[in-house]
Protein backbone atom coordinates (compact mmCIF):
# COMPACT_ATOMS: atom_id res chain seq x y z
CA UNK A 1 0.00 0.00 0.00
CA UNK A 2 1.18 3.76 -0.41
CA UNK A 3 -0.03 5.98 2.10
CA UNK A 4 -1.98 8.74 2.09
CA UNK A 5 -2.11 11.56 4.99
CA UNK A 6 -4.54 13.74 4.16
CA UNK A 7 -7.32 11.44 3.84
CA UNK A 8 -10.02 14.41 2.81
CA UNK A 9 -8.07 14.33 -0.48
CA UNK A 10 -7.76 10.41 -0.85
CA UNK A 11 -10.36 9.80 -3.80
CA UNK A 12 -9.01 13.13 -5.18
CA UNK A 13 -5.27 11.23 -5.40
CA UNK A 14 -7.00 8.11 -6.56
CA UNK A 15 -8.45 9.88 -9.95
CA UNK A 16 -4.63 11.14 -10.36
CA UNK A 17 -3.23 7.92 -9.74
CA UNK A 18 -5.61 5.69 -11.75
CA UNK A 19 -4.92 8.00 -14.69
CA UNK A 20 -1.37 7.73 -14.79
CA UNK A 21 -1.97 4.11 -14.37
CA UNK A 22 -4.09 3.76 -16.88
CA UNK A 23 -1.25 5.62 -19.36
CA UNK A 24 1.38 3.51 -18.63
CA UNK A 25 -0.55 -0.20 -17.55
CA UNK A 26 -4.36 -1.03 -18.73
CA UNK A 27 -4.07 -4.25 -16.94
CA UNK A 28 -4.07 -2.64 -13.31
CA UNK A 29 -6.37 -1.63 -11.16
CA UNK A 30 -5.90 1.46 -8.39
CA UNK A 31 -7.99 0.81 -4.55
CA UNK A 32 -8.15 3.49 -2.04
CA UNK A 33 -9.44 2.32 1.01
CA UNK A 34 -8.92 4.01 4.77
CA UNK A 35 -7.57 2.72 7.80
CA UNK A 36 -9.73 4.48 10.46
CA UNK A 37 -7.71 3.03 13.31
CA UNK A 38 -4.75 5.53 11.91
CA UNK A 39 -6.64 7.80 10.12
CA UNK A 40 -4.72 7.15 6.97
CA UNK A 41 -5.77 6.69 3.54
CA UNK A 42 -4.51 3.54 1.57
CA UNK A 43 -3.56 3.24 -2.70
CA UNK A 44 -3.06 -0.07 -3.79
CA UNK A 45 -2.03 -0.83 -7.49
CA UNK A 46 -2.57 -4.47 -8.55
CA UNK A 47 -3.10 -6.76 -11.45
CA UNK A 48 -6.73 -6.76 -12.91
CA UNK A 49 -6.79 -10.54 -12.47
CA UNK A 50 -5.97 -9.82 -8.45
CA UNK A 51 -8.75 -8.21 -6.89
CA UNK A 52 -11.31 -9.36 -4.40
CA UNK A 53 -13.65 -9.80 -7.31
CA UNK A 54 -11.30 -11.92 -9.24
CA UNK A 55 -11.27 -14.37 -5.52
CA UNK A 56 -14.64 -14.49 -5.38
CA UNK A 57 -15.48 -15.55 -9.04
CA UNK A 58 -12.92 -17.88 -8.85
CA UNK A 59 -14.17 -19.45 -5.67
CA UNK A 60 -17.94 -19.38 -7.33
CA UNK A 61 -17.42 -21.40 -9.98
CA UNK A 62 -14.68 -23.92 -8.43
CA UNK A 63 -17.39 -24.22 -5.32
CA UNK A 64 -20.32 -24.83 -8.48
CA UNK A 65 -22.77 -21.77 -7.17
CA UNK A 66 -24.61 -19.31 -9.36
CA UNK A 67 -24.34 -15.27 -8.76
CA UNK A 68 -27.73 -15.10 -6.93
CA UNK A 69 -26.74 -17.97 -4.02
CA UNK A 70 -23.72 -15.57 -3.13
CA UNK A 71 -23.82 -12.84 -0.68
CA UNK A 72 -20.47 -10.35 -0.36
CA UNK A 73 -20.38 -8.36 3.04
CA UNK A 74 -17.31 -5.46 3.13
CA UNK A 75 -16.62 -2.18 5.37
CA UNK A 76 -13.71 -0.52 3.47
CA UNK A 77 -12.56 1.32 -0.04
CA UNK A 78 -11.11 -2.35 -1.26
CA UNK A 79 -14.61 -3.98 -0.44
CA UNK A 80 -16.27 -1.38 -2.83
CA UNK A 81 -15.50 -3.17 -6.15
CA UNK A 82 -17.25 -6.69 -5.33
CA UNK A 83 -20.02 -4.54 -3.11
CA UNK A 84 -21.03 -3.66 -6.46
CA UNK A 85 -20.32 -6.29 -8.80
CA UNK A 86 -23.51 -7.72 -9.16
CA UNK A 87 -24.08 -9.93 -6.04
CA UNK A 88 -26.21 -9.45 -2.97
CA UNK A 89 -24.15 -7.60 -0.76
CA UNK A 90 -23.72 -6.40 3.17
CA UNK A 91 -22.25 -3.12 3.89
CA UNK A 92 -21.69 -3.07 7.71
CA UNK A 93 -22.19 -0.49 9.71
CA UNK A 94 -18.81 0.24 10.84
CA UNK A 95 -18.11 0.97 7.56
CA UNK A 96 -17.54 4.83 7.43
CA UNK A 97 -20.44 6.96 5.91
CA UNK A 98 -18.19 7.79 2.19
CA UNK A 99 -17.79 3.89 1.45
CA UNK A 100 -21.55 3.83 2.33
CA UNK A 101 -22.21 6.27 -0.08
CA UNK A 102 -19.78 5.42 -2.76
CA UNK A 103 -21.55 1.79 -2.97
CA UNK A 104 -24.87 3.71 -3.43
CA UNK A 105 -23.97 5.72 -5.92
CA UNK A 106 -22.25 2.70 -8.38
CA UNK A 107 -24.90 0.72 -7.47
CA UNK A 108 -26.96 3.74 -8.51
CA UNK A 109 -25.41 3.87 -11.36
CA UNK A 110 -25.33 0.41 -12.43
CA UNK A 111 -29.59 -0.27 -11.54
CA UNK A 112 -28.04 -2.97 -8.53
CA UNK A 113 -29.41 -0.52 -5.60
CA UNK A 114 -32.17 -3.76 -4.82
CA UNK A 115 -29.22 -6.00 -4.47
CA UNK A 116 -27.38 -3.39 -1.62
CA UNK A 117 -28.17 -3.60 2.16
CA UNK A 118 -26.60 -1.38 4.47
CA UNK A 119 -26.42 -2.45 7.77
CA UNK A 120 -28.00 0.04 10.41
CA UNK A 121 -28.66 -1.80 13.38
CA UNK A 122 -31.90 -3.76 14.37
CA UNK A 123 -33.56 -5.04 17.57
CA UNK A 124 -30.52 -7.20 19.22
CA UNK A 125 -28.38 -6.91 16.01
CA UNK A 126 -25.94 -3.38 16.38
CA UNK A 127 -25.03 -3.64 12.46
CA UNK A 128 -21.46 -3.44 13.16
CA UNK A 129 -18.75 -6.25 12.15
CA UNK A 130 -20.70 -9.58 12.37
CA UNK A 131 -23.34 -7.73 13.58
CA UNK A 132 -24.14 -6.39 10.04
CA UNK A 133 -23.61 -9.66 8.69
CA UNK A 134 -26.12 -11.36 10.53
CA UNK A 135 -28.72 -8.61 9.67
CA UNK A 136 -28.21 -8.47 6.81
CA UNK A 137 -29.03 -12.42 6.20
CA UNK A 138 -31.88 -11.73 7.92
CA UNK A 139 -32.63 -9.13 5.24
CA UNK A 140 -32.36 -11.57 2.58
CA UNK A 141 -34.20 -14.16 4.07
CA UNK A 142 -31.44 -16.47 4.54
CA UNK A 143 -31.99 -16.82 8.20
CA UNK A 144 -34.87 -16.27 10.54
CA UNK A 145 -35.21 -12.77 13.00
CA UNK A 146 -33.00 -13.35 16.04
Amino acid sequence: SYYIDDTAIGYDILKEVEKRIGEVCKDAVVIYSIDETHDIGLIDILPRIATKIDALEYLREKLGFVKKEVIYSGDSGNDILPLTCGYRAIVVRNAIQDIKDKVIEIAKEKEIKDKIYIAKGKKNLNGYYVSGILEGLIHYNIIDDI
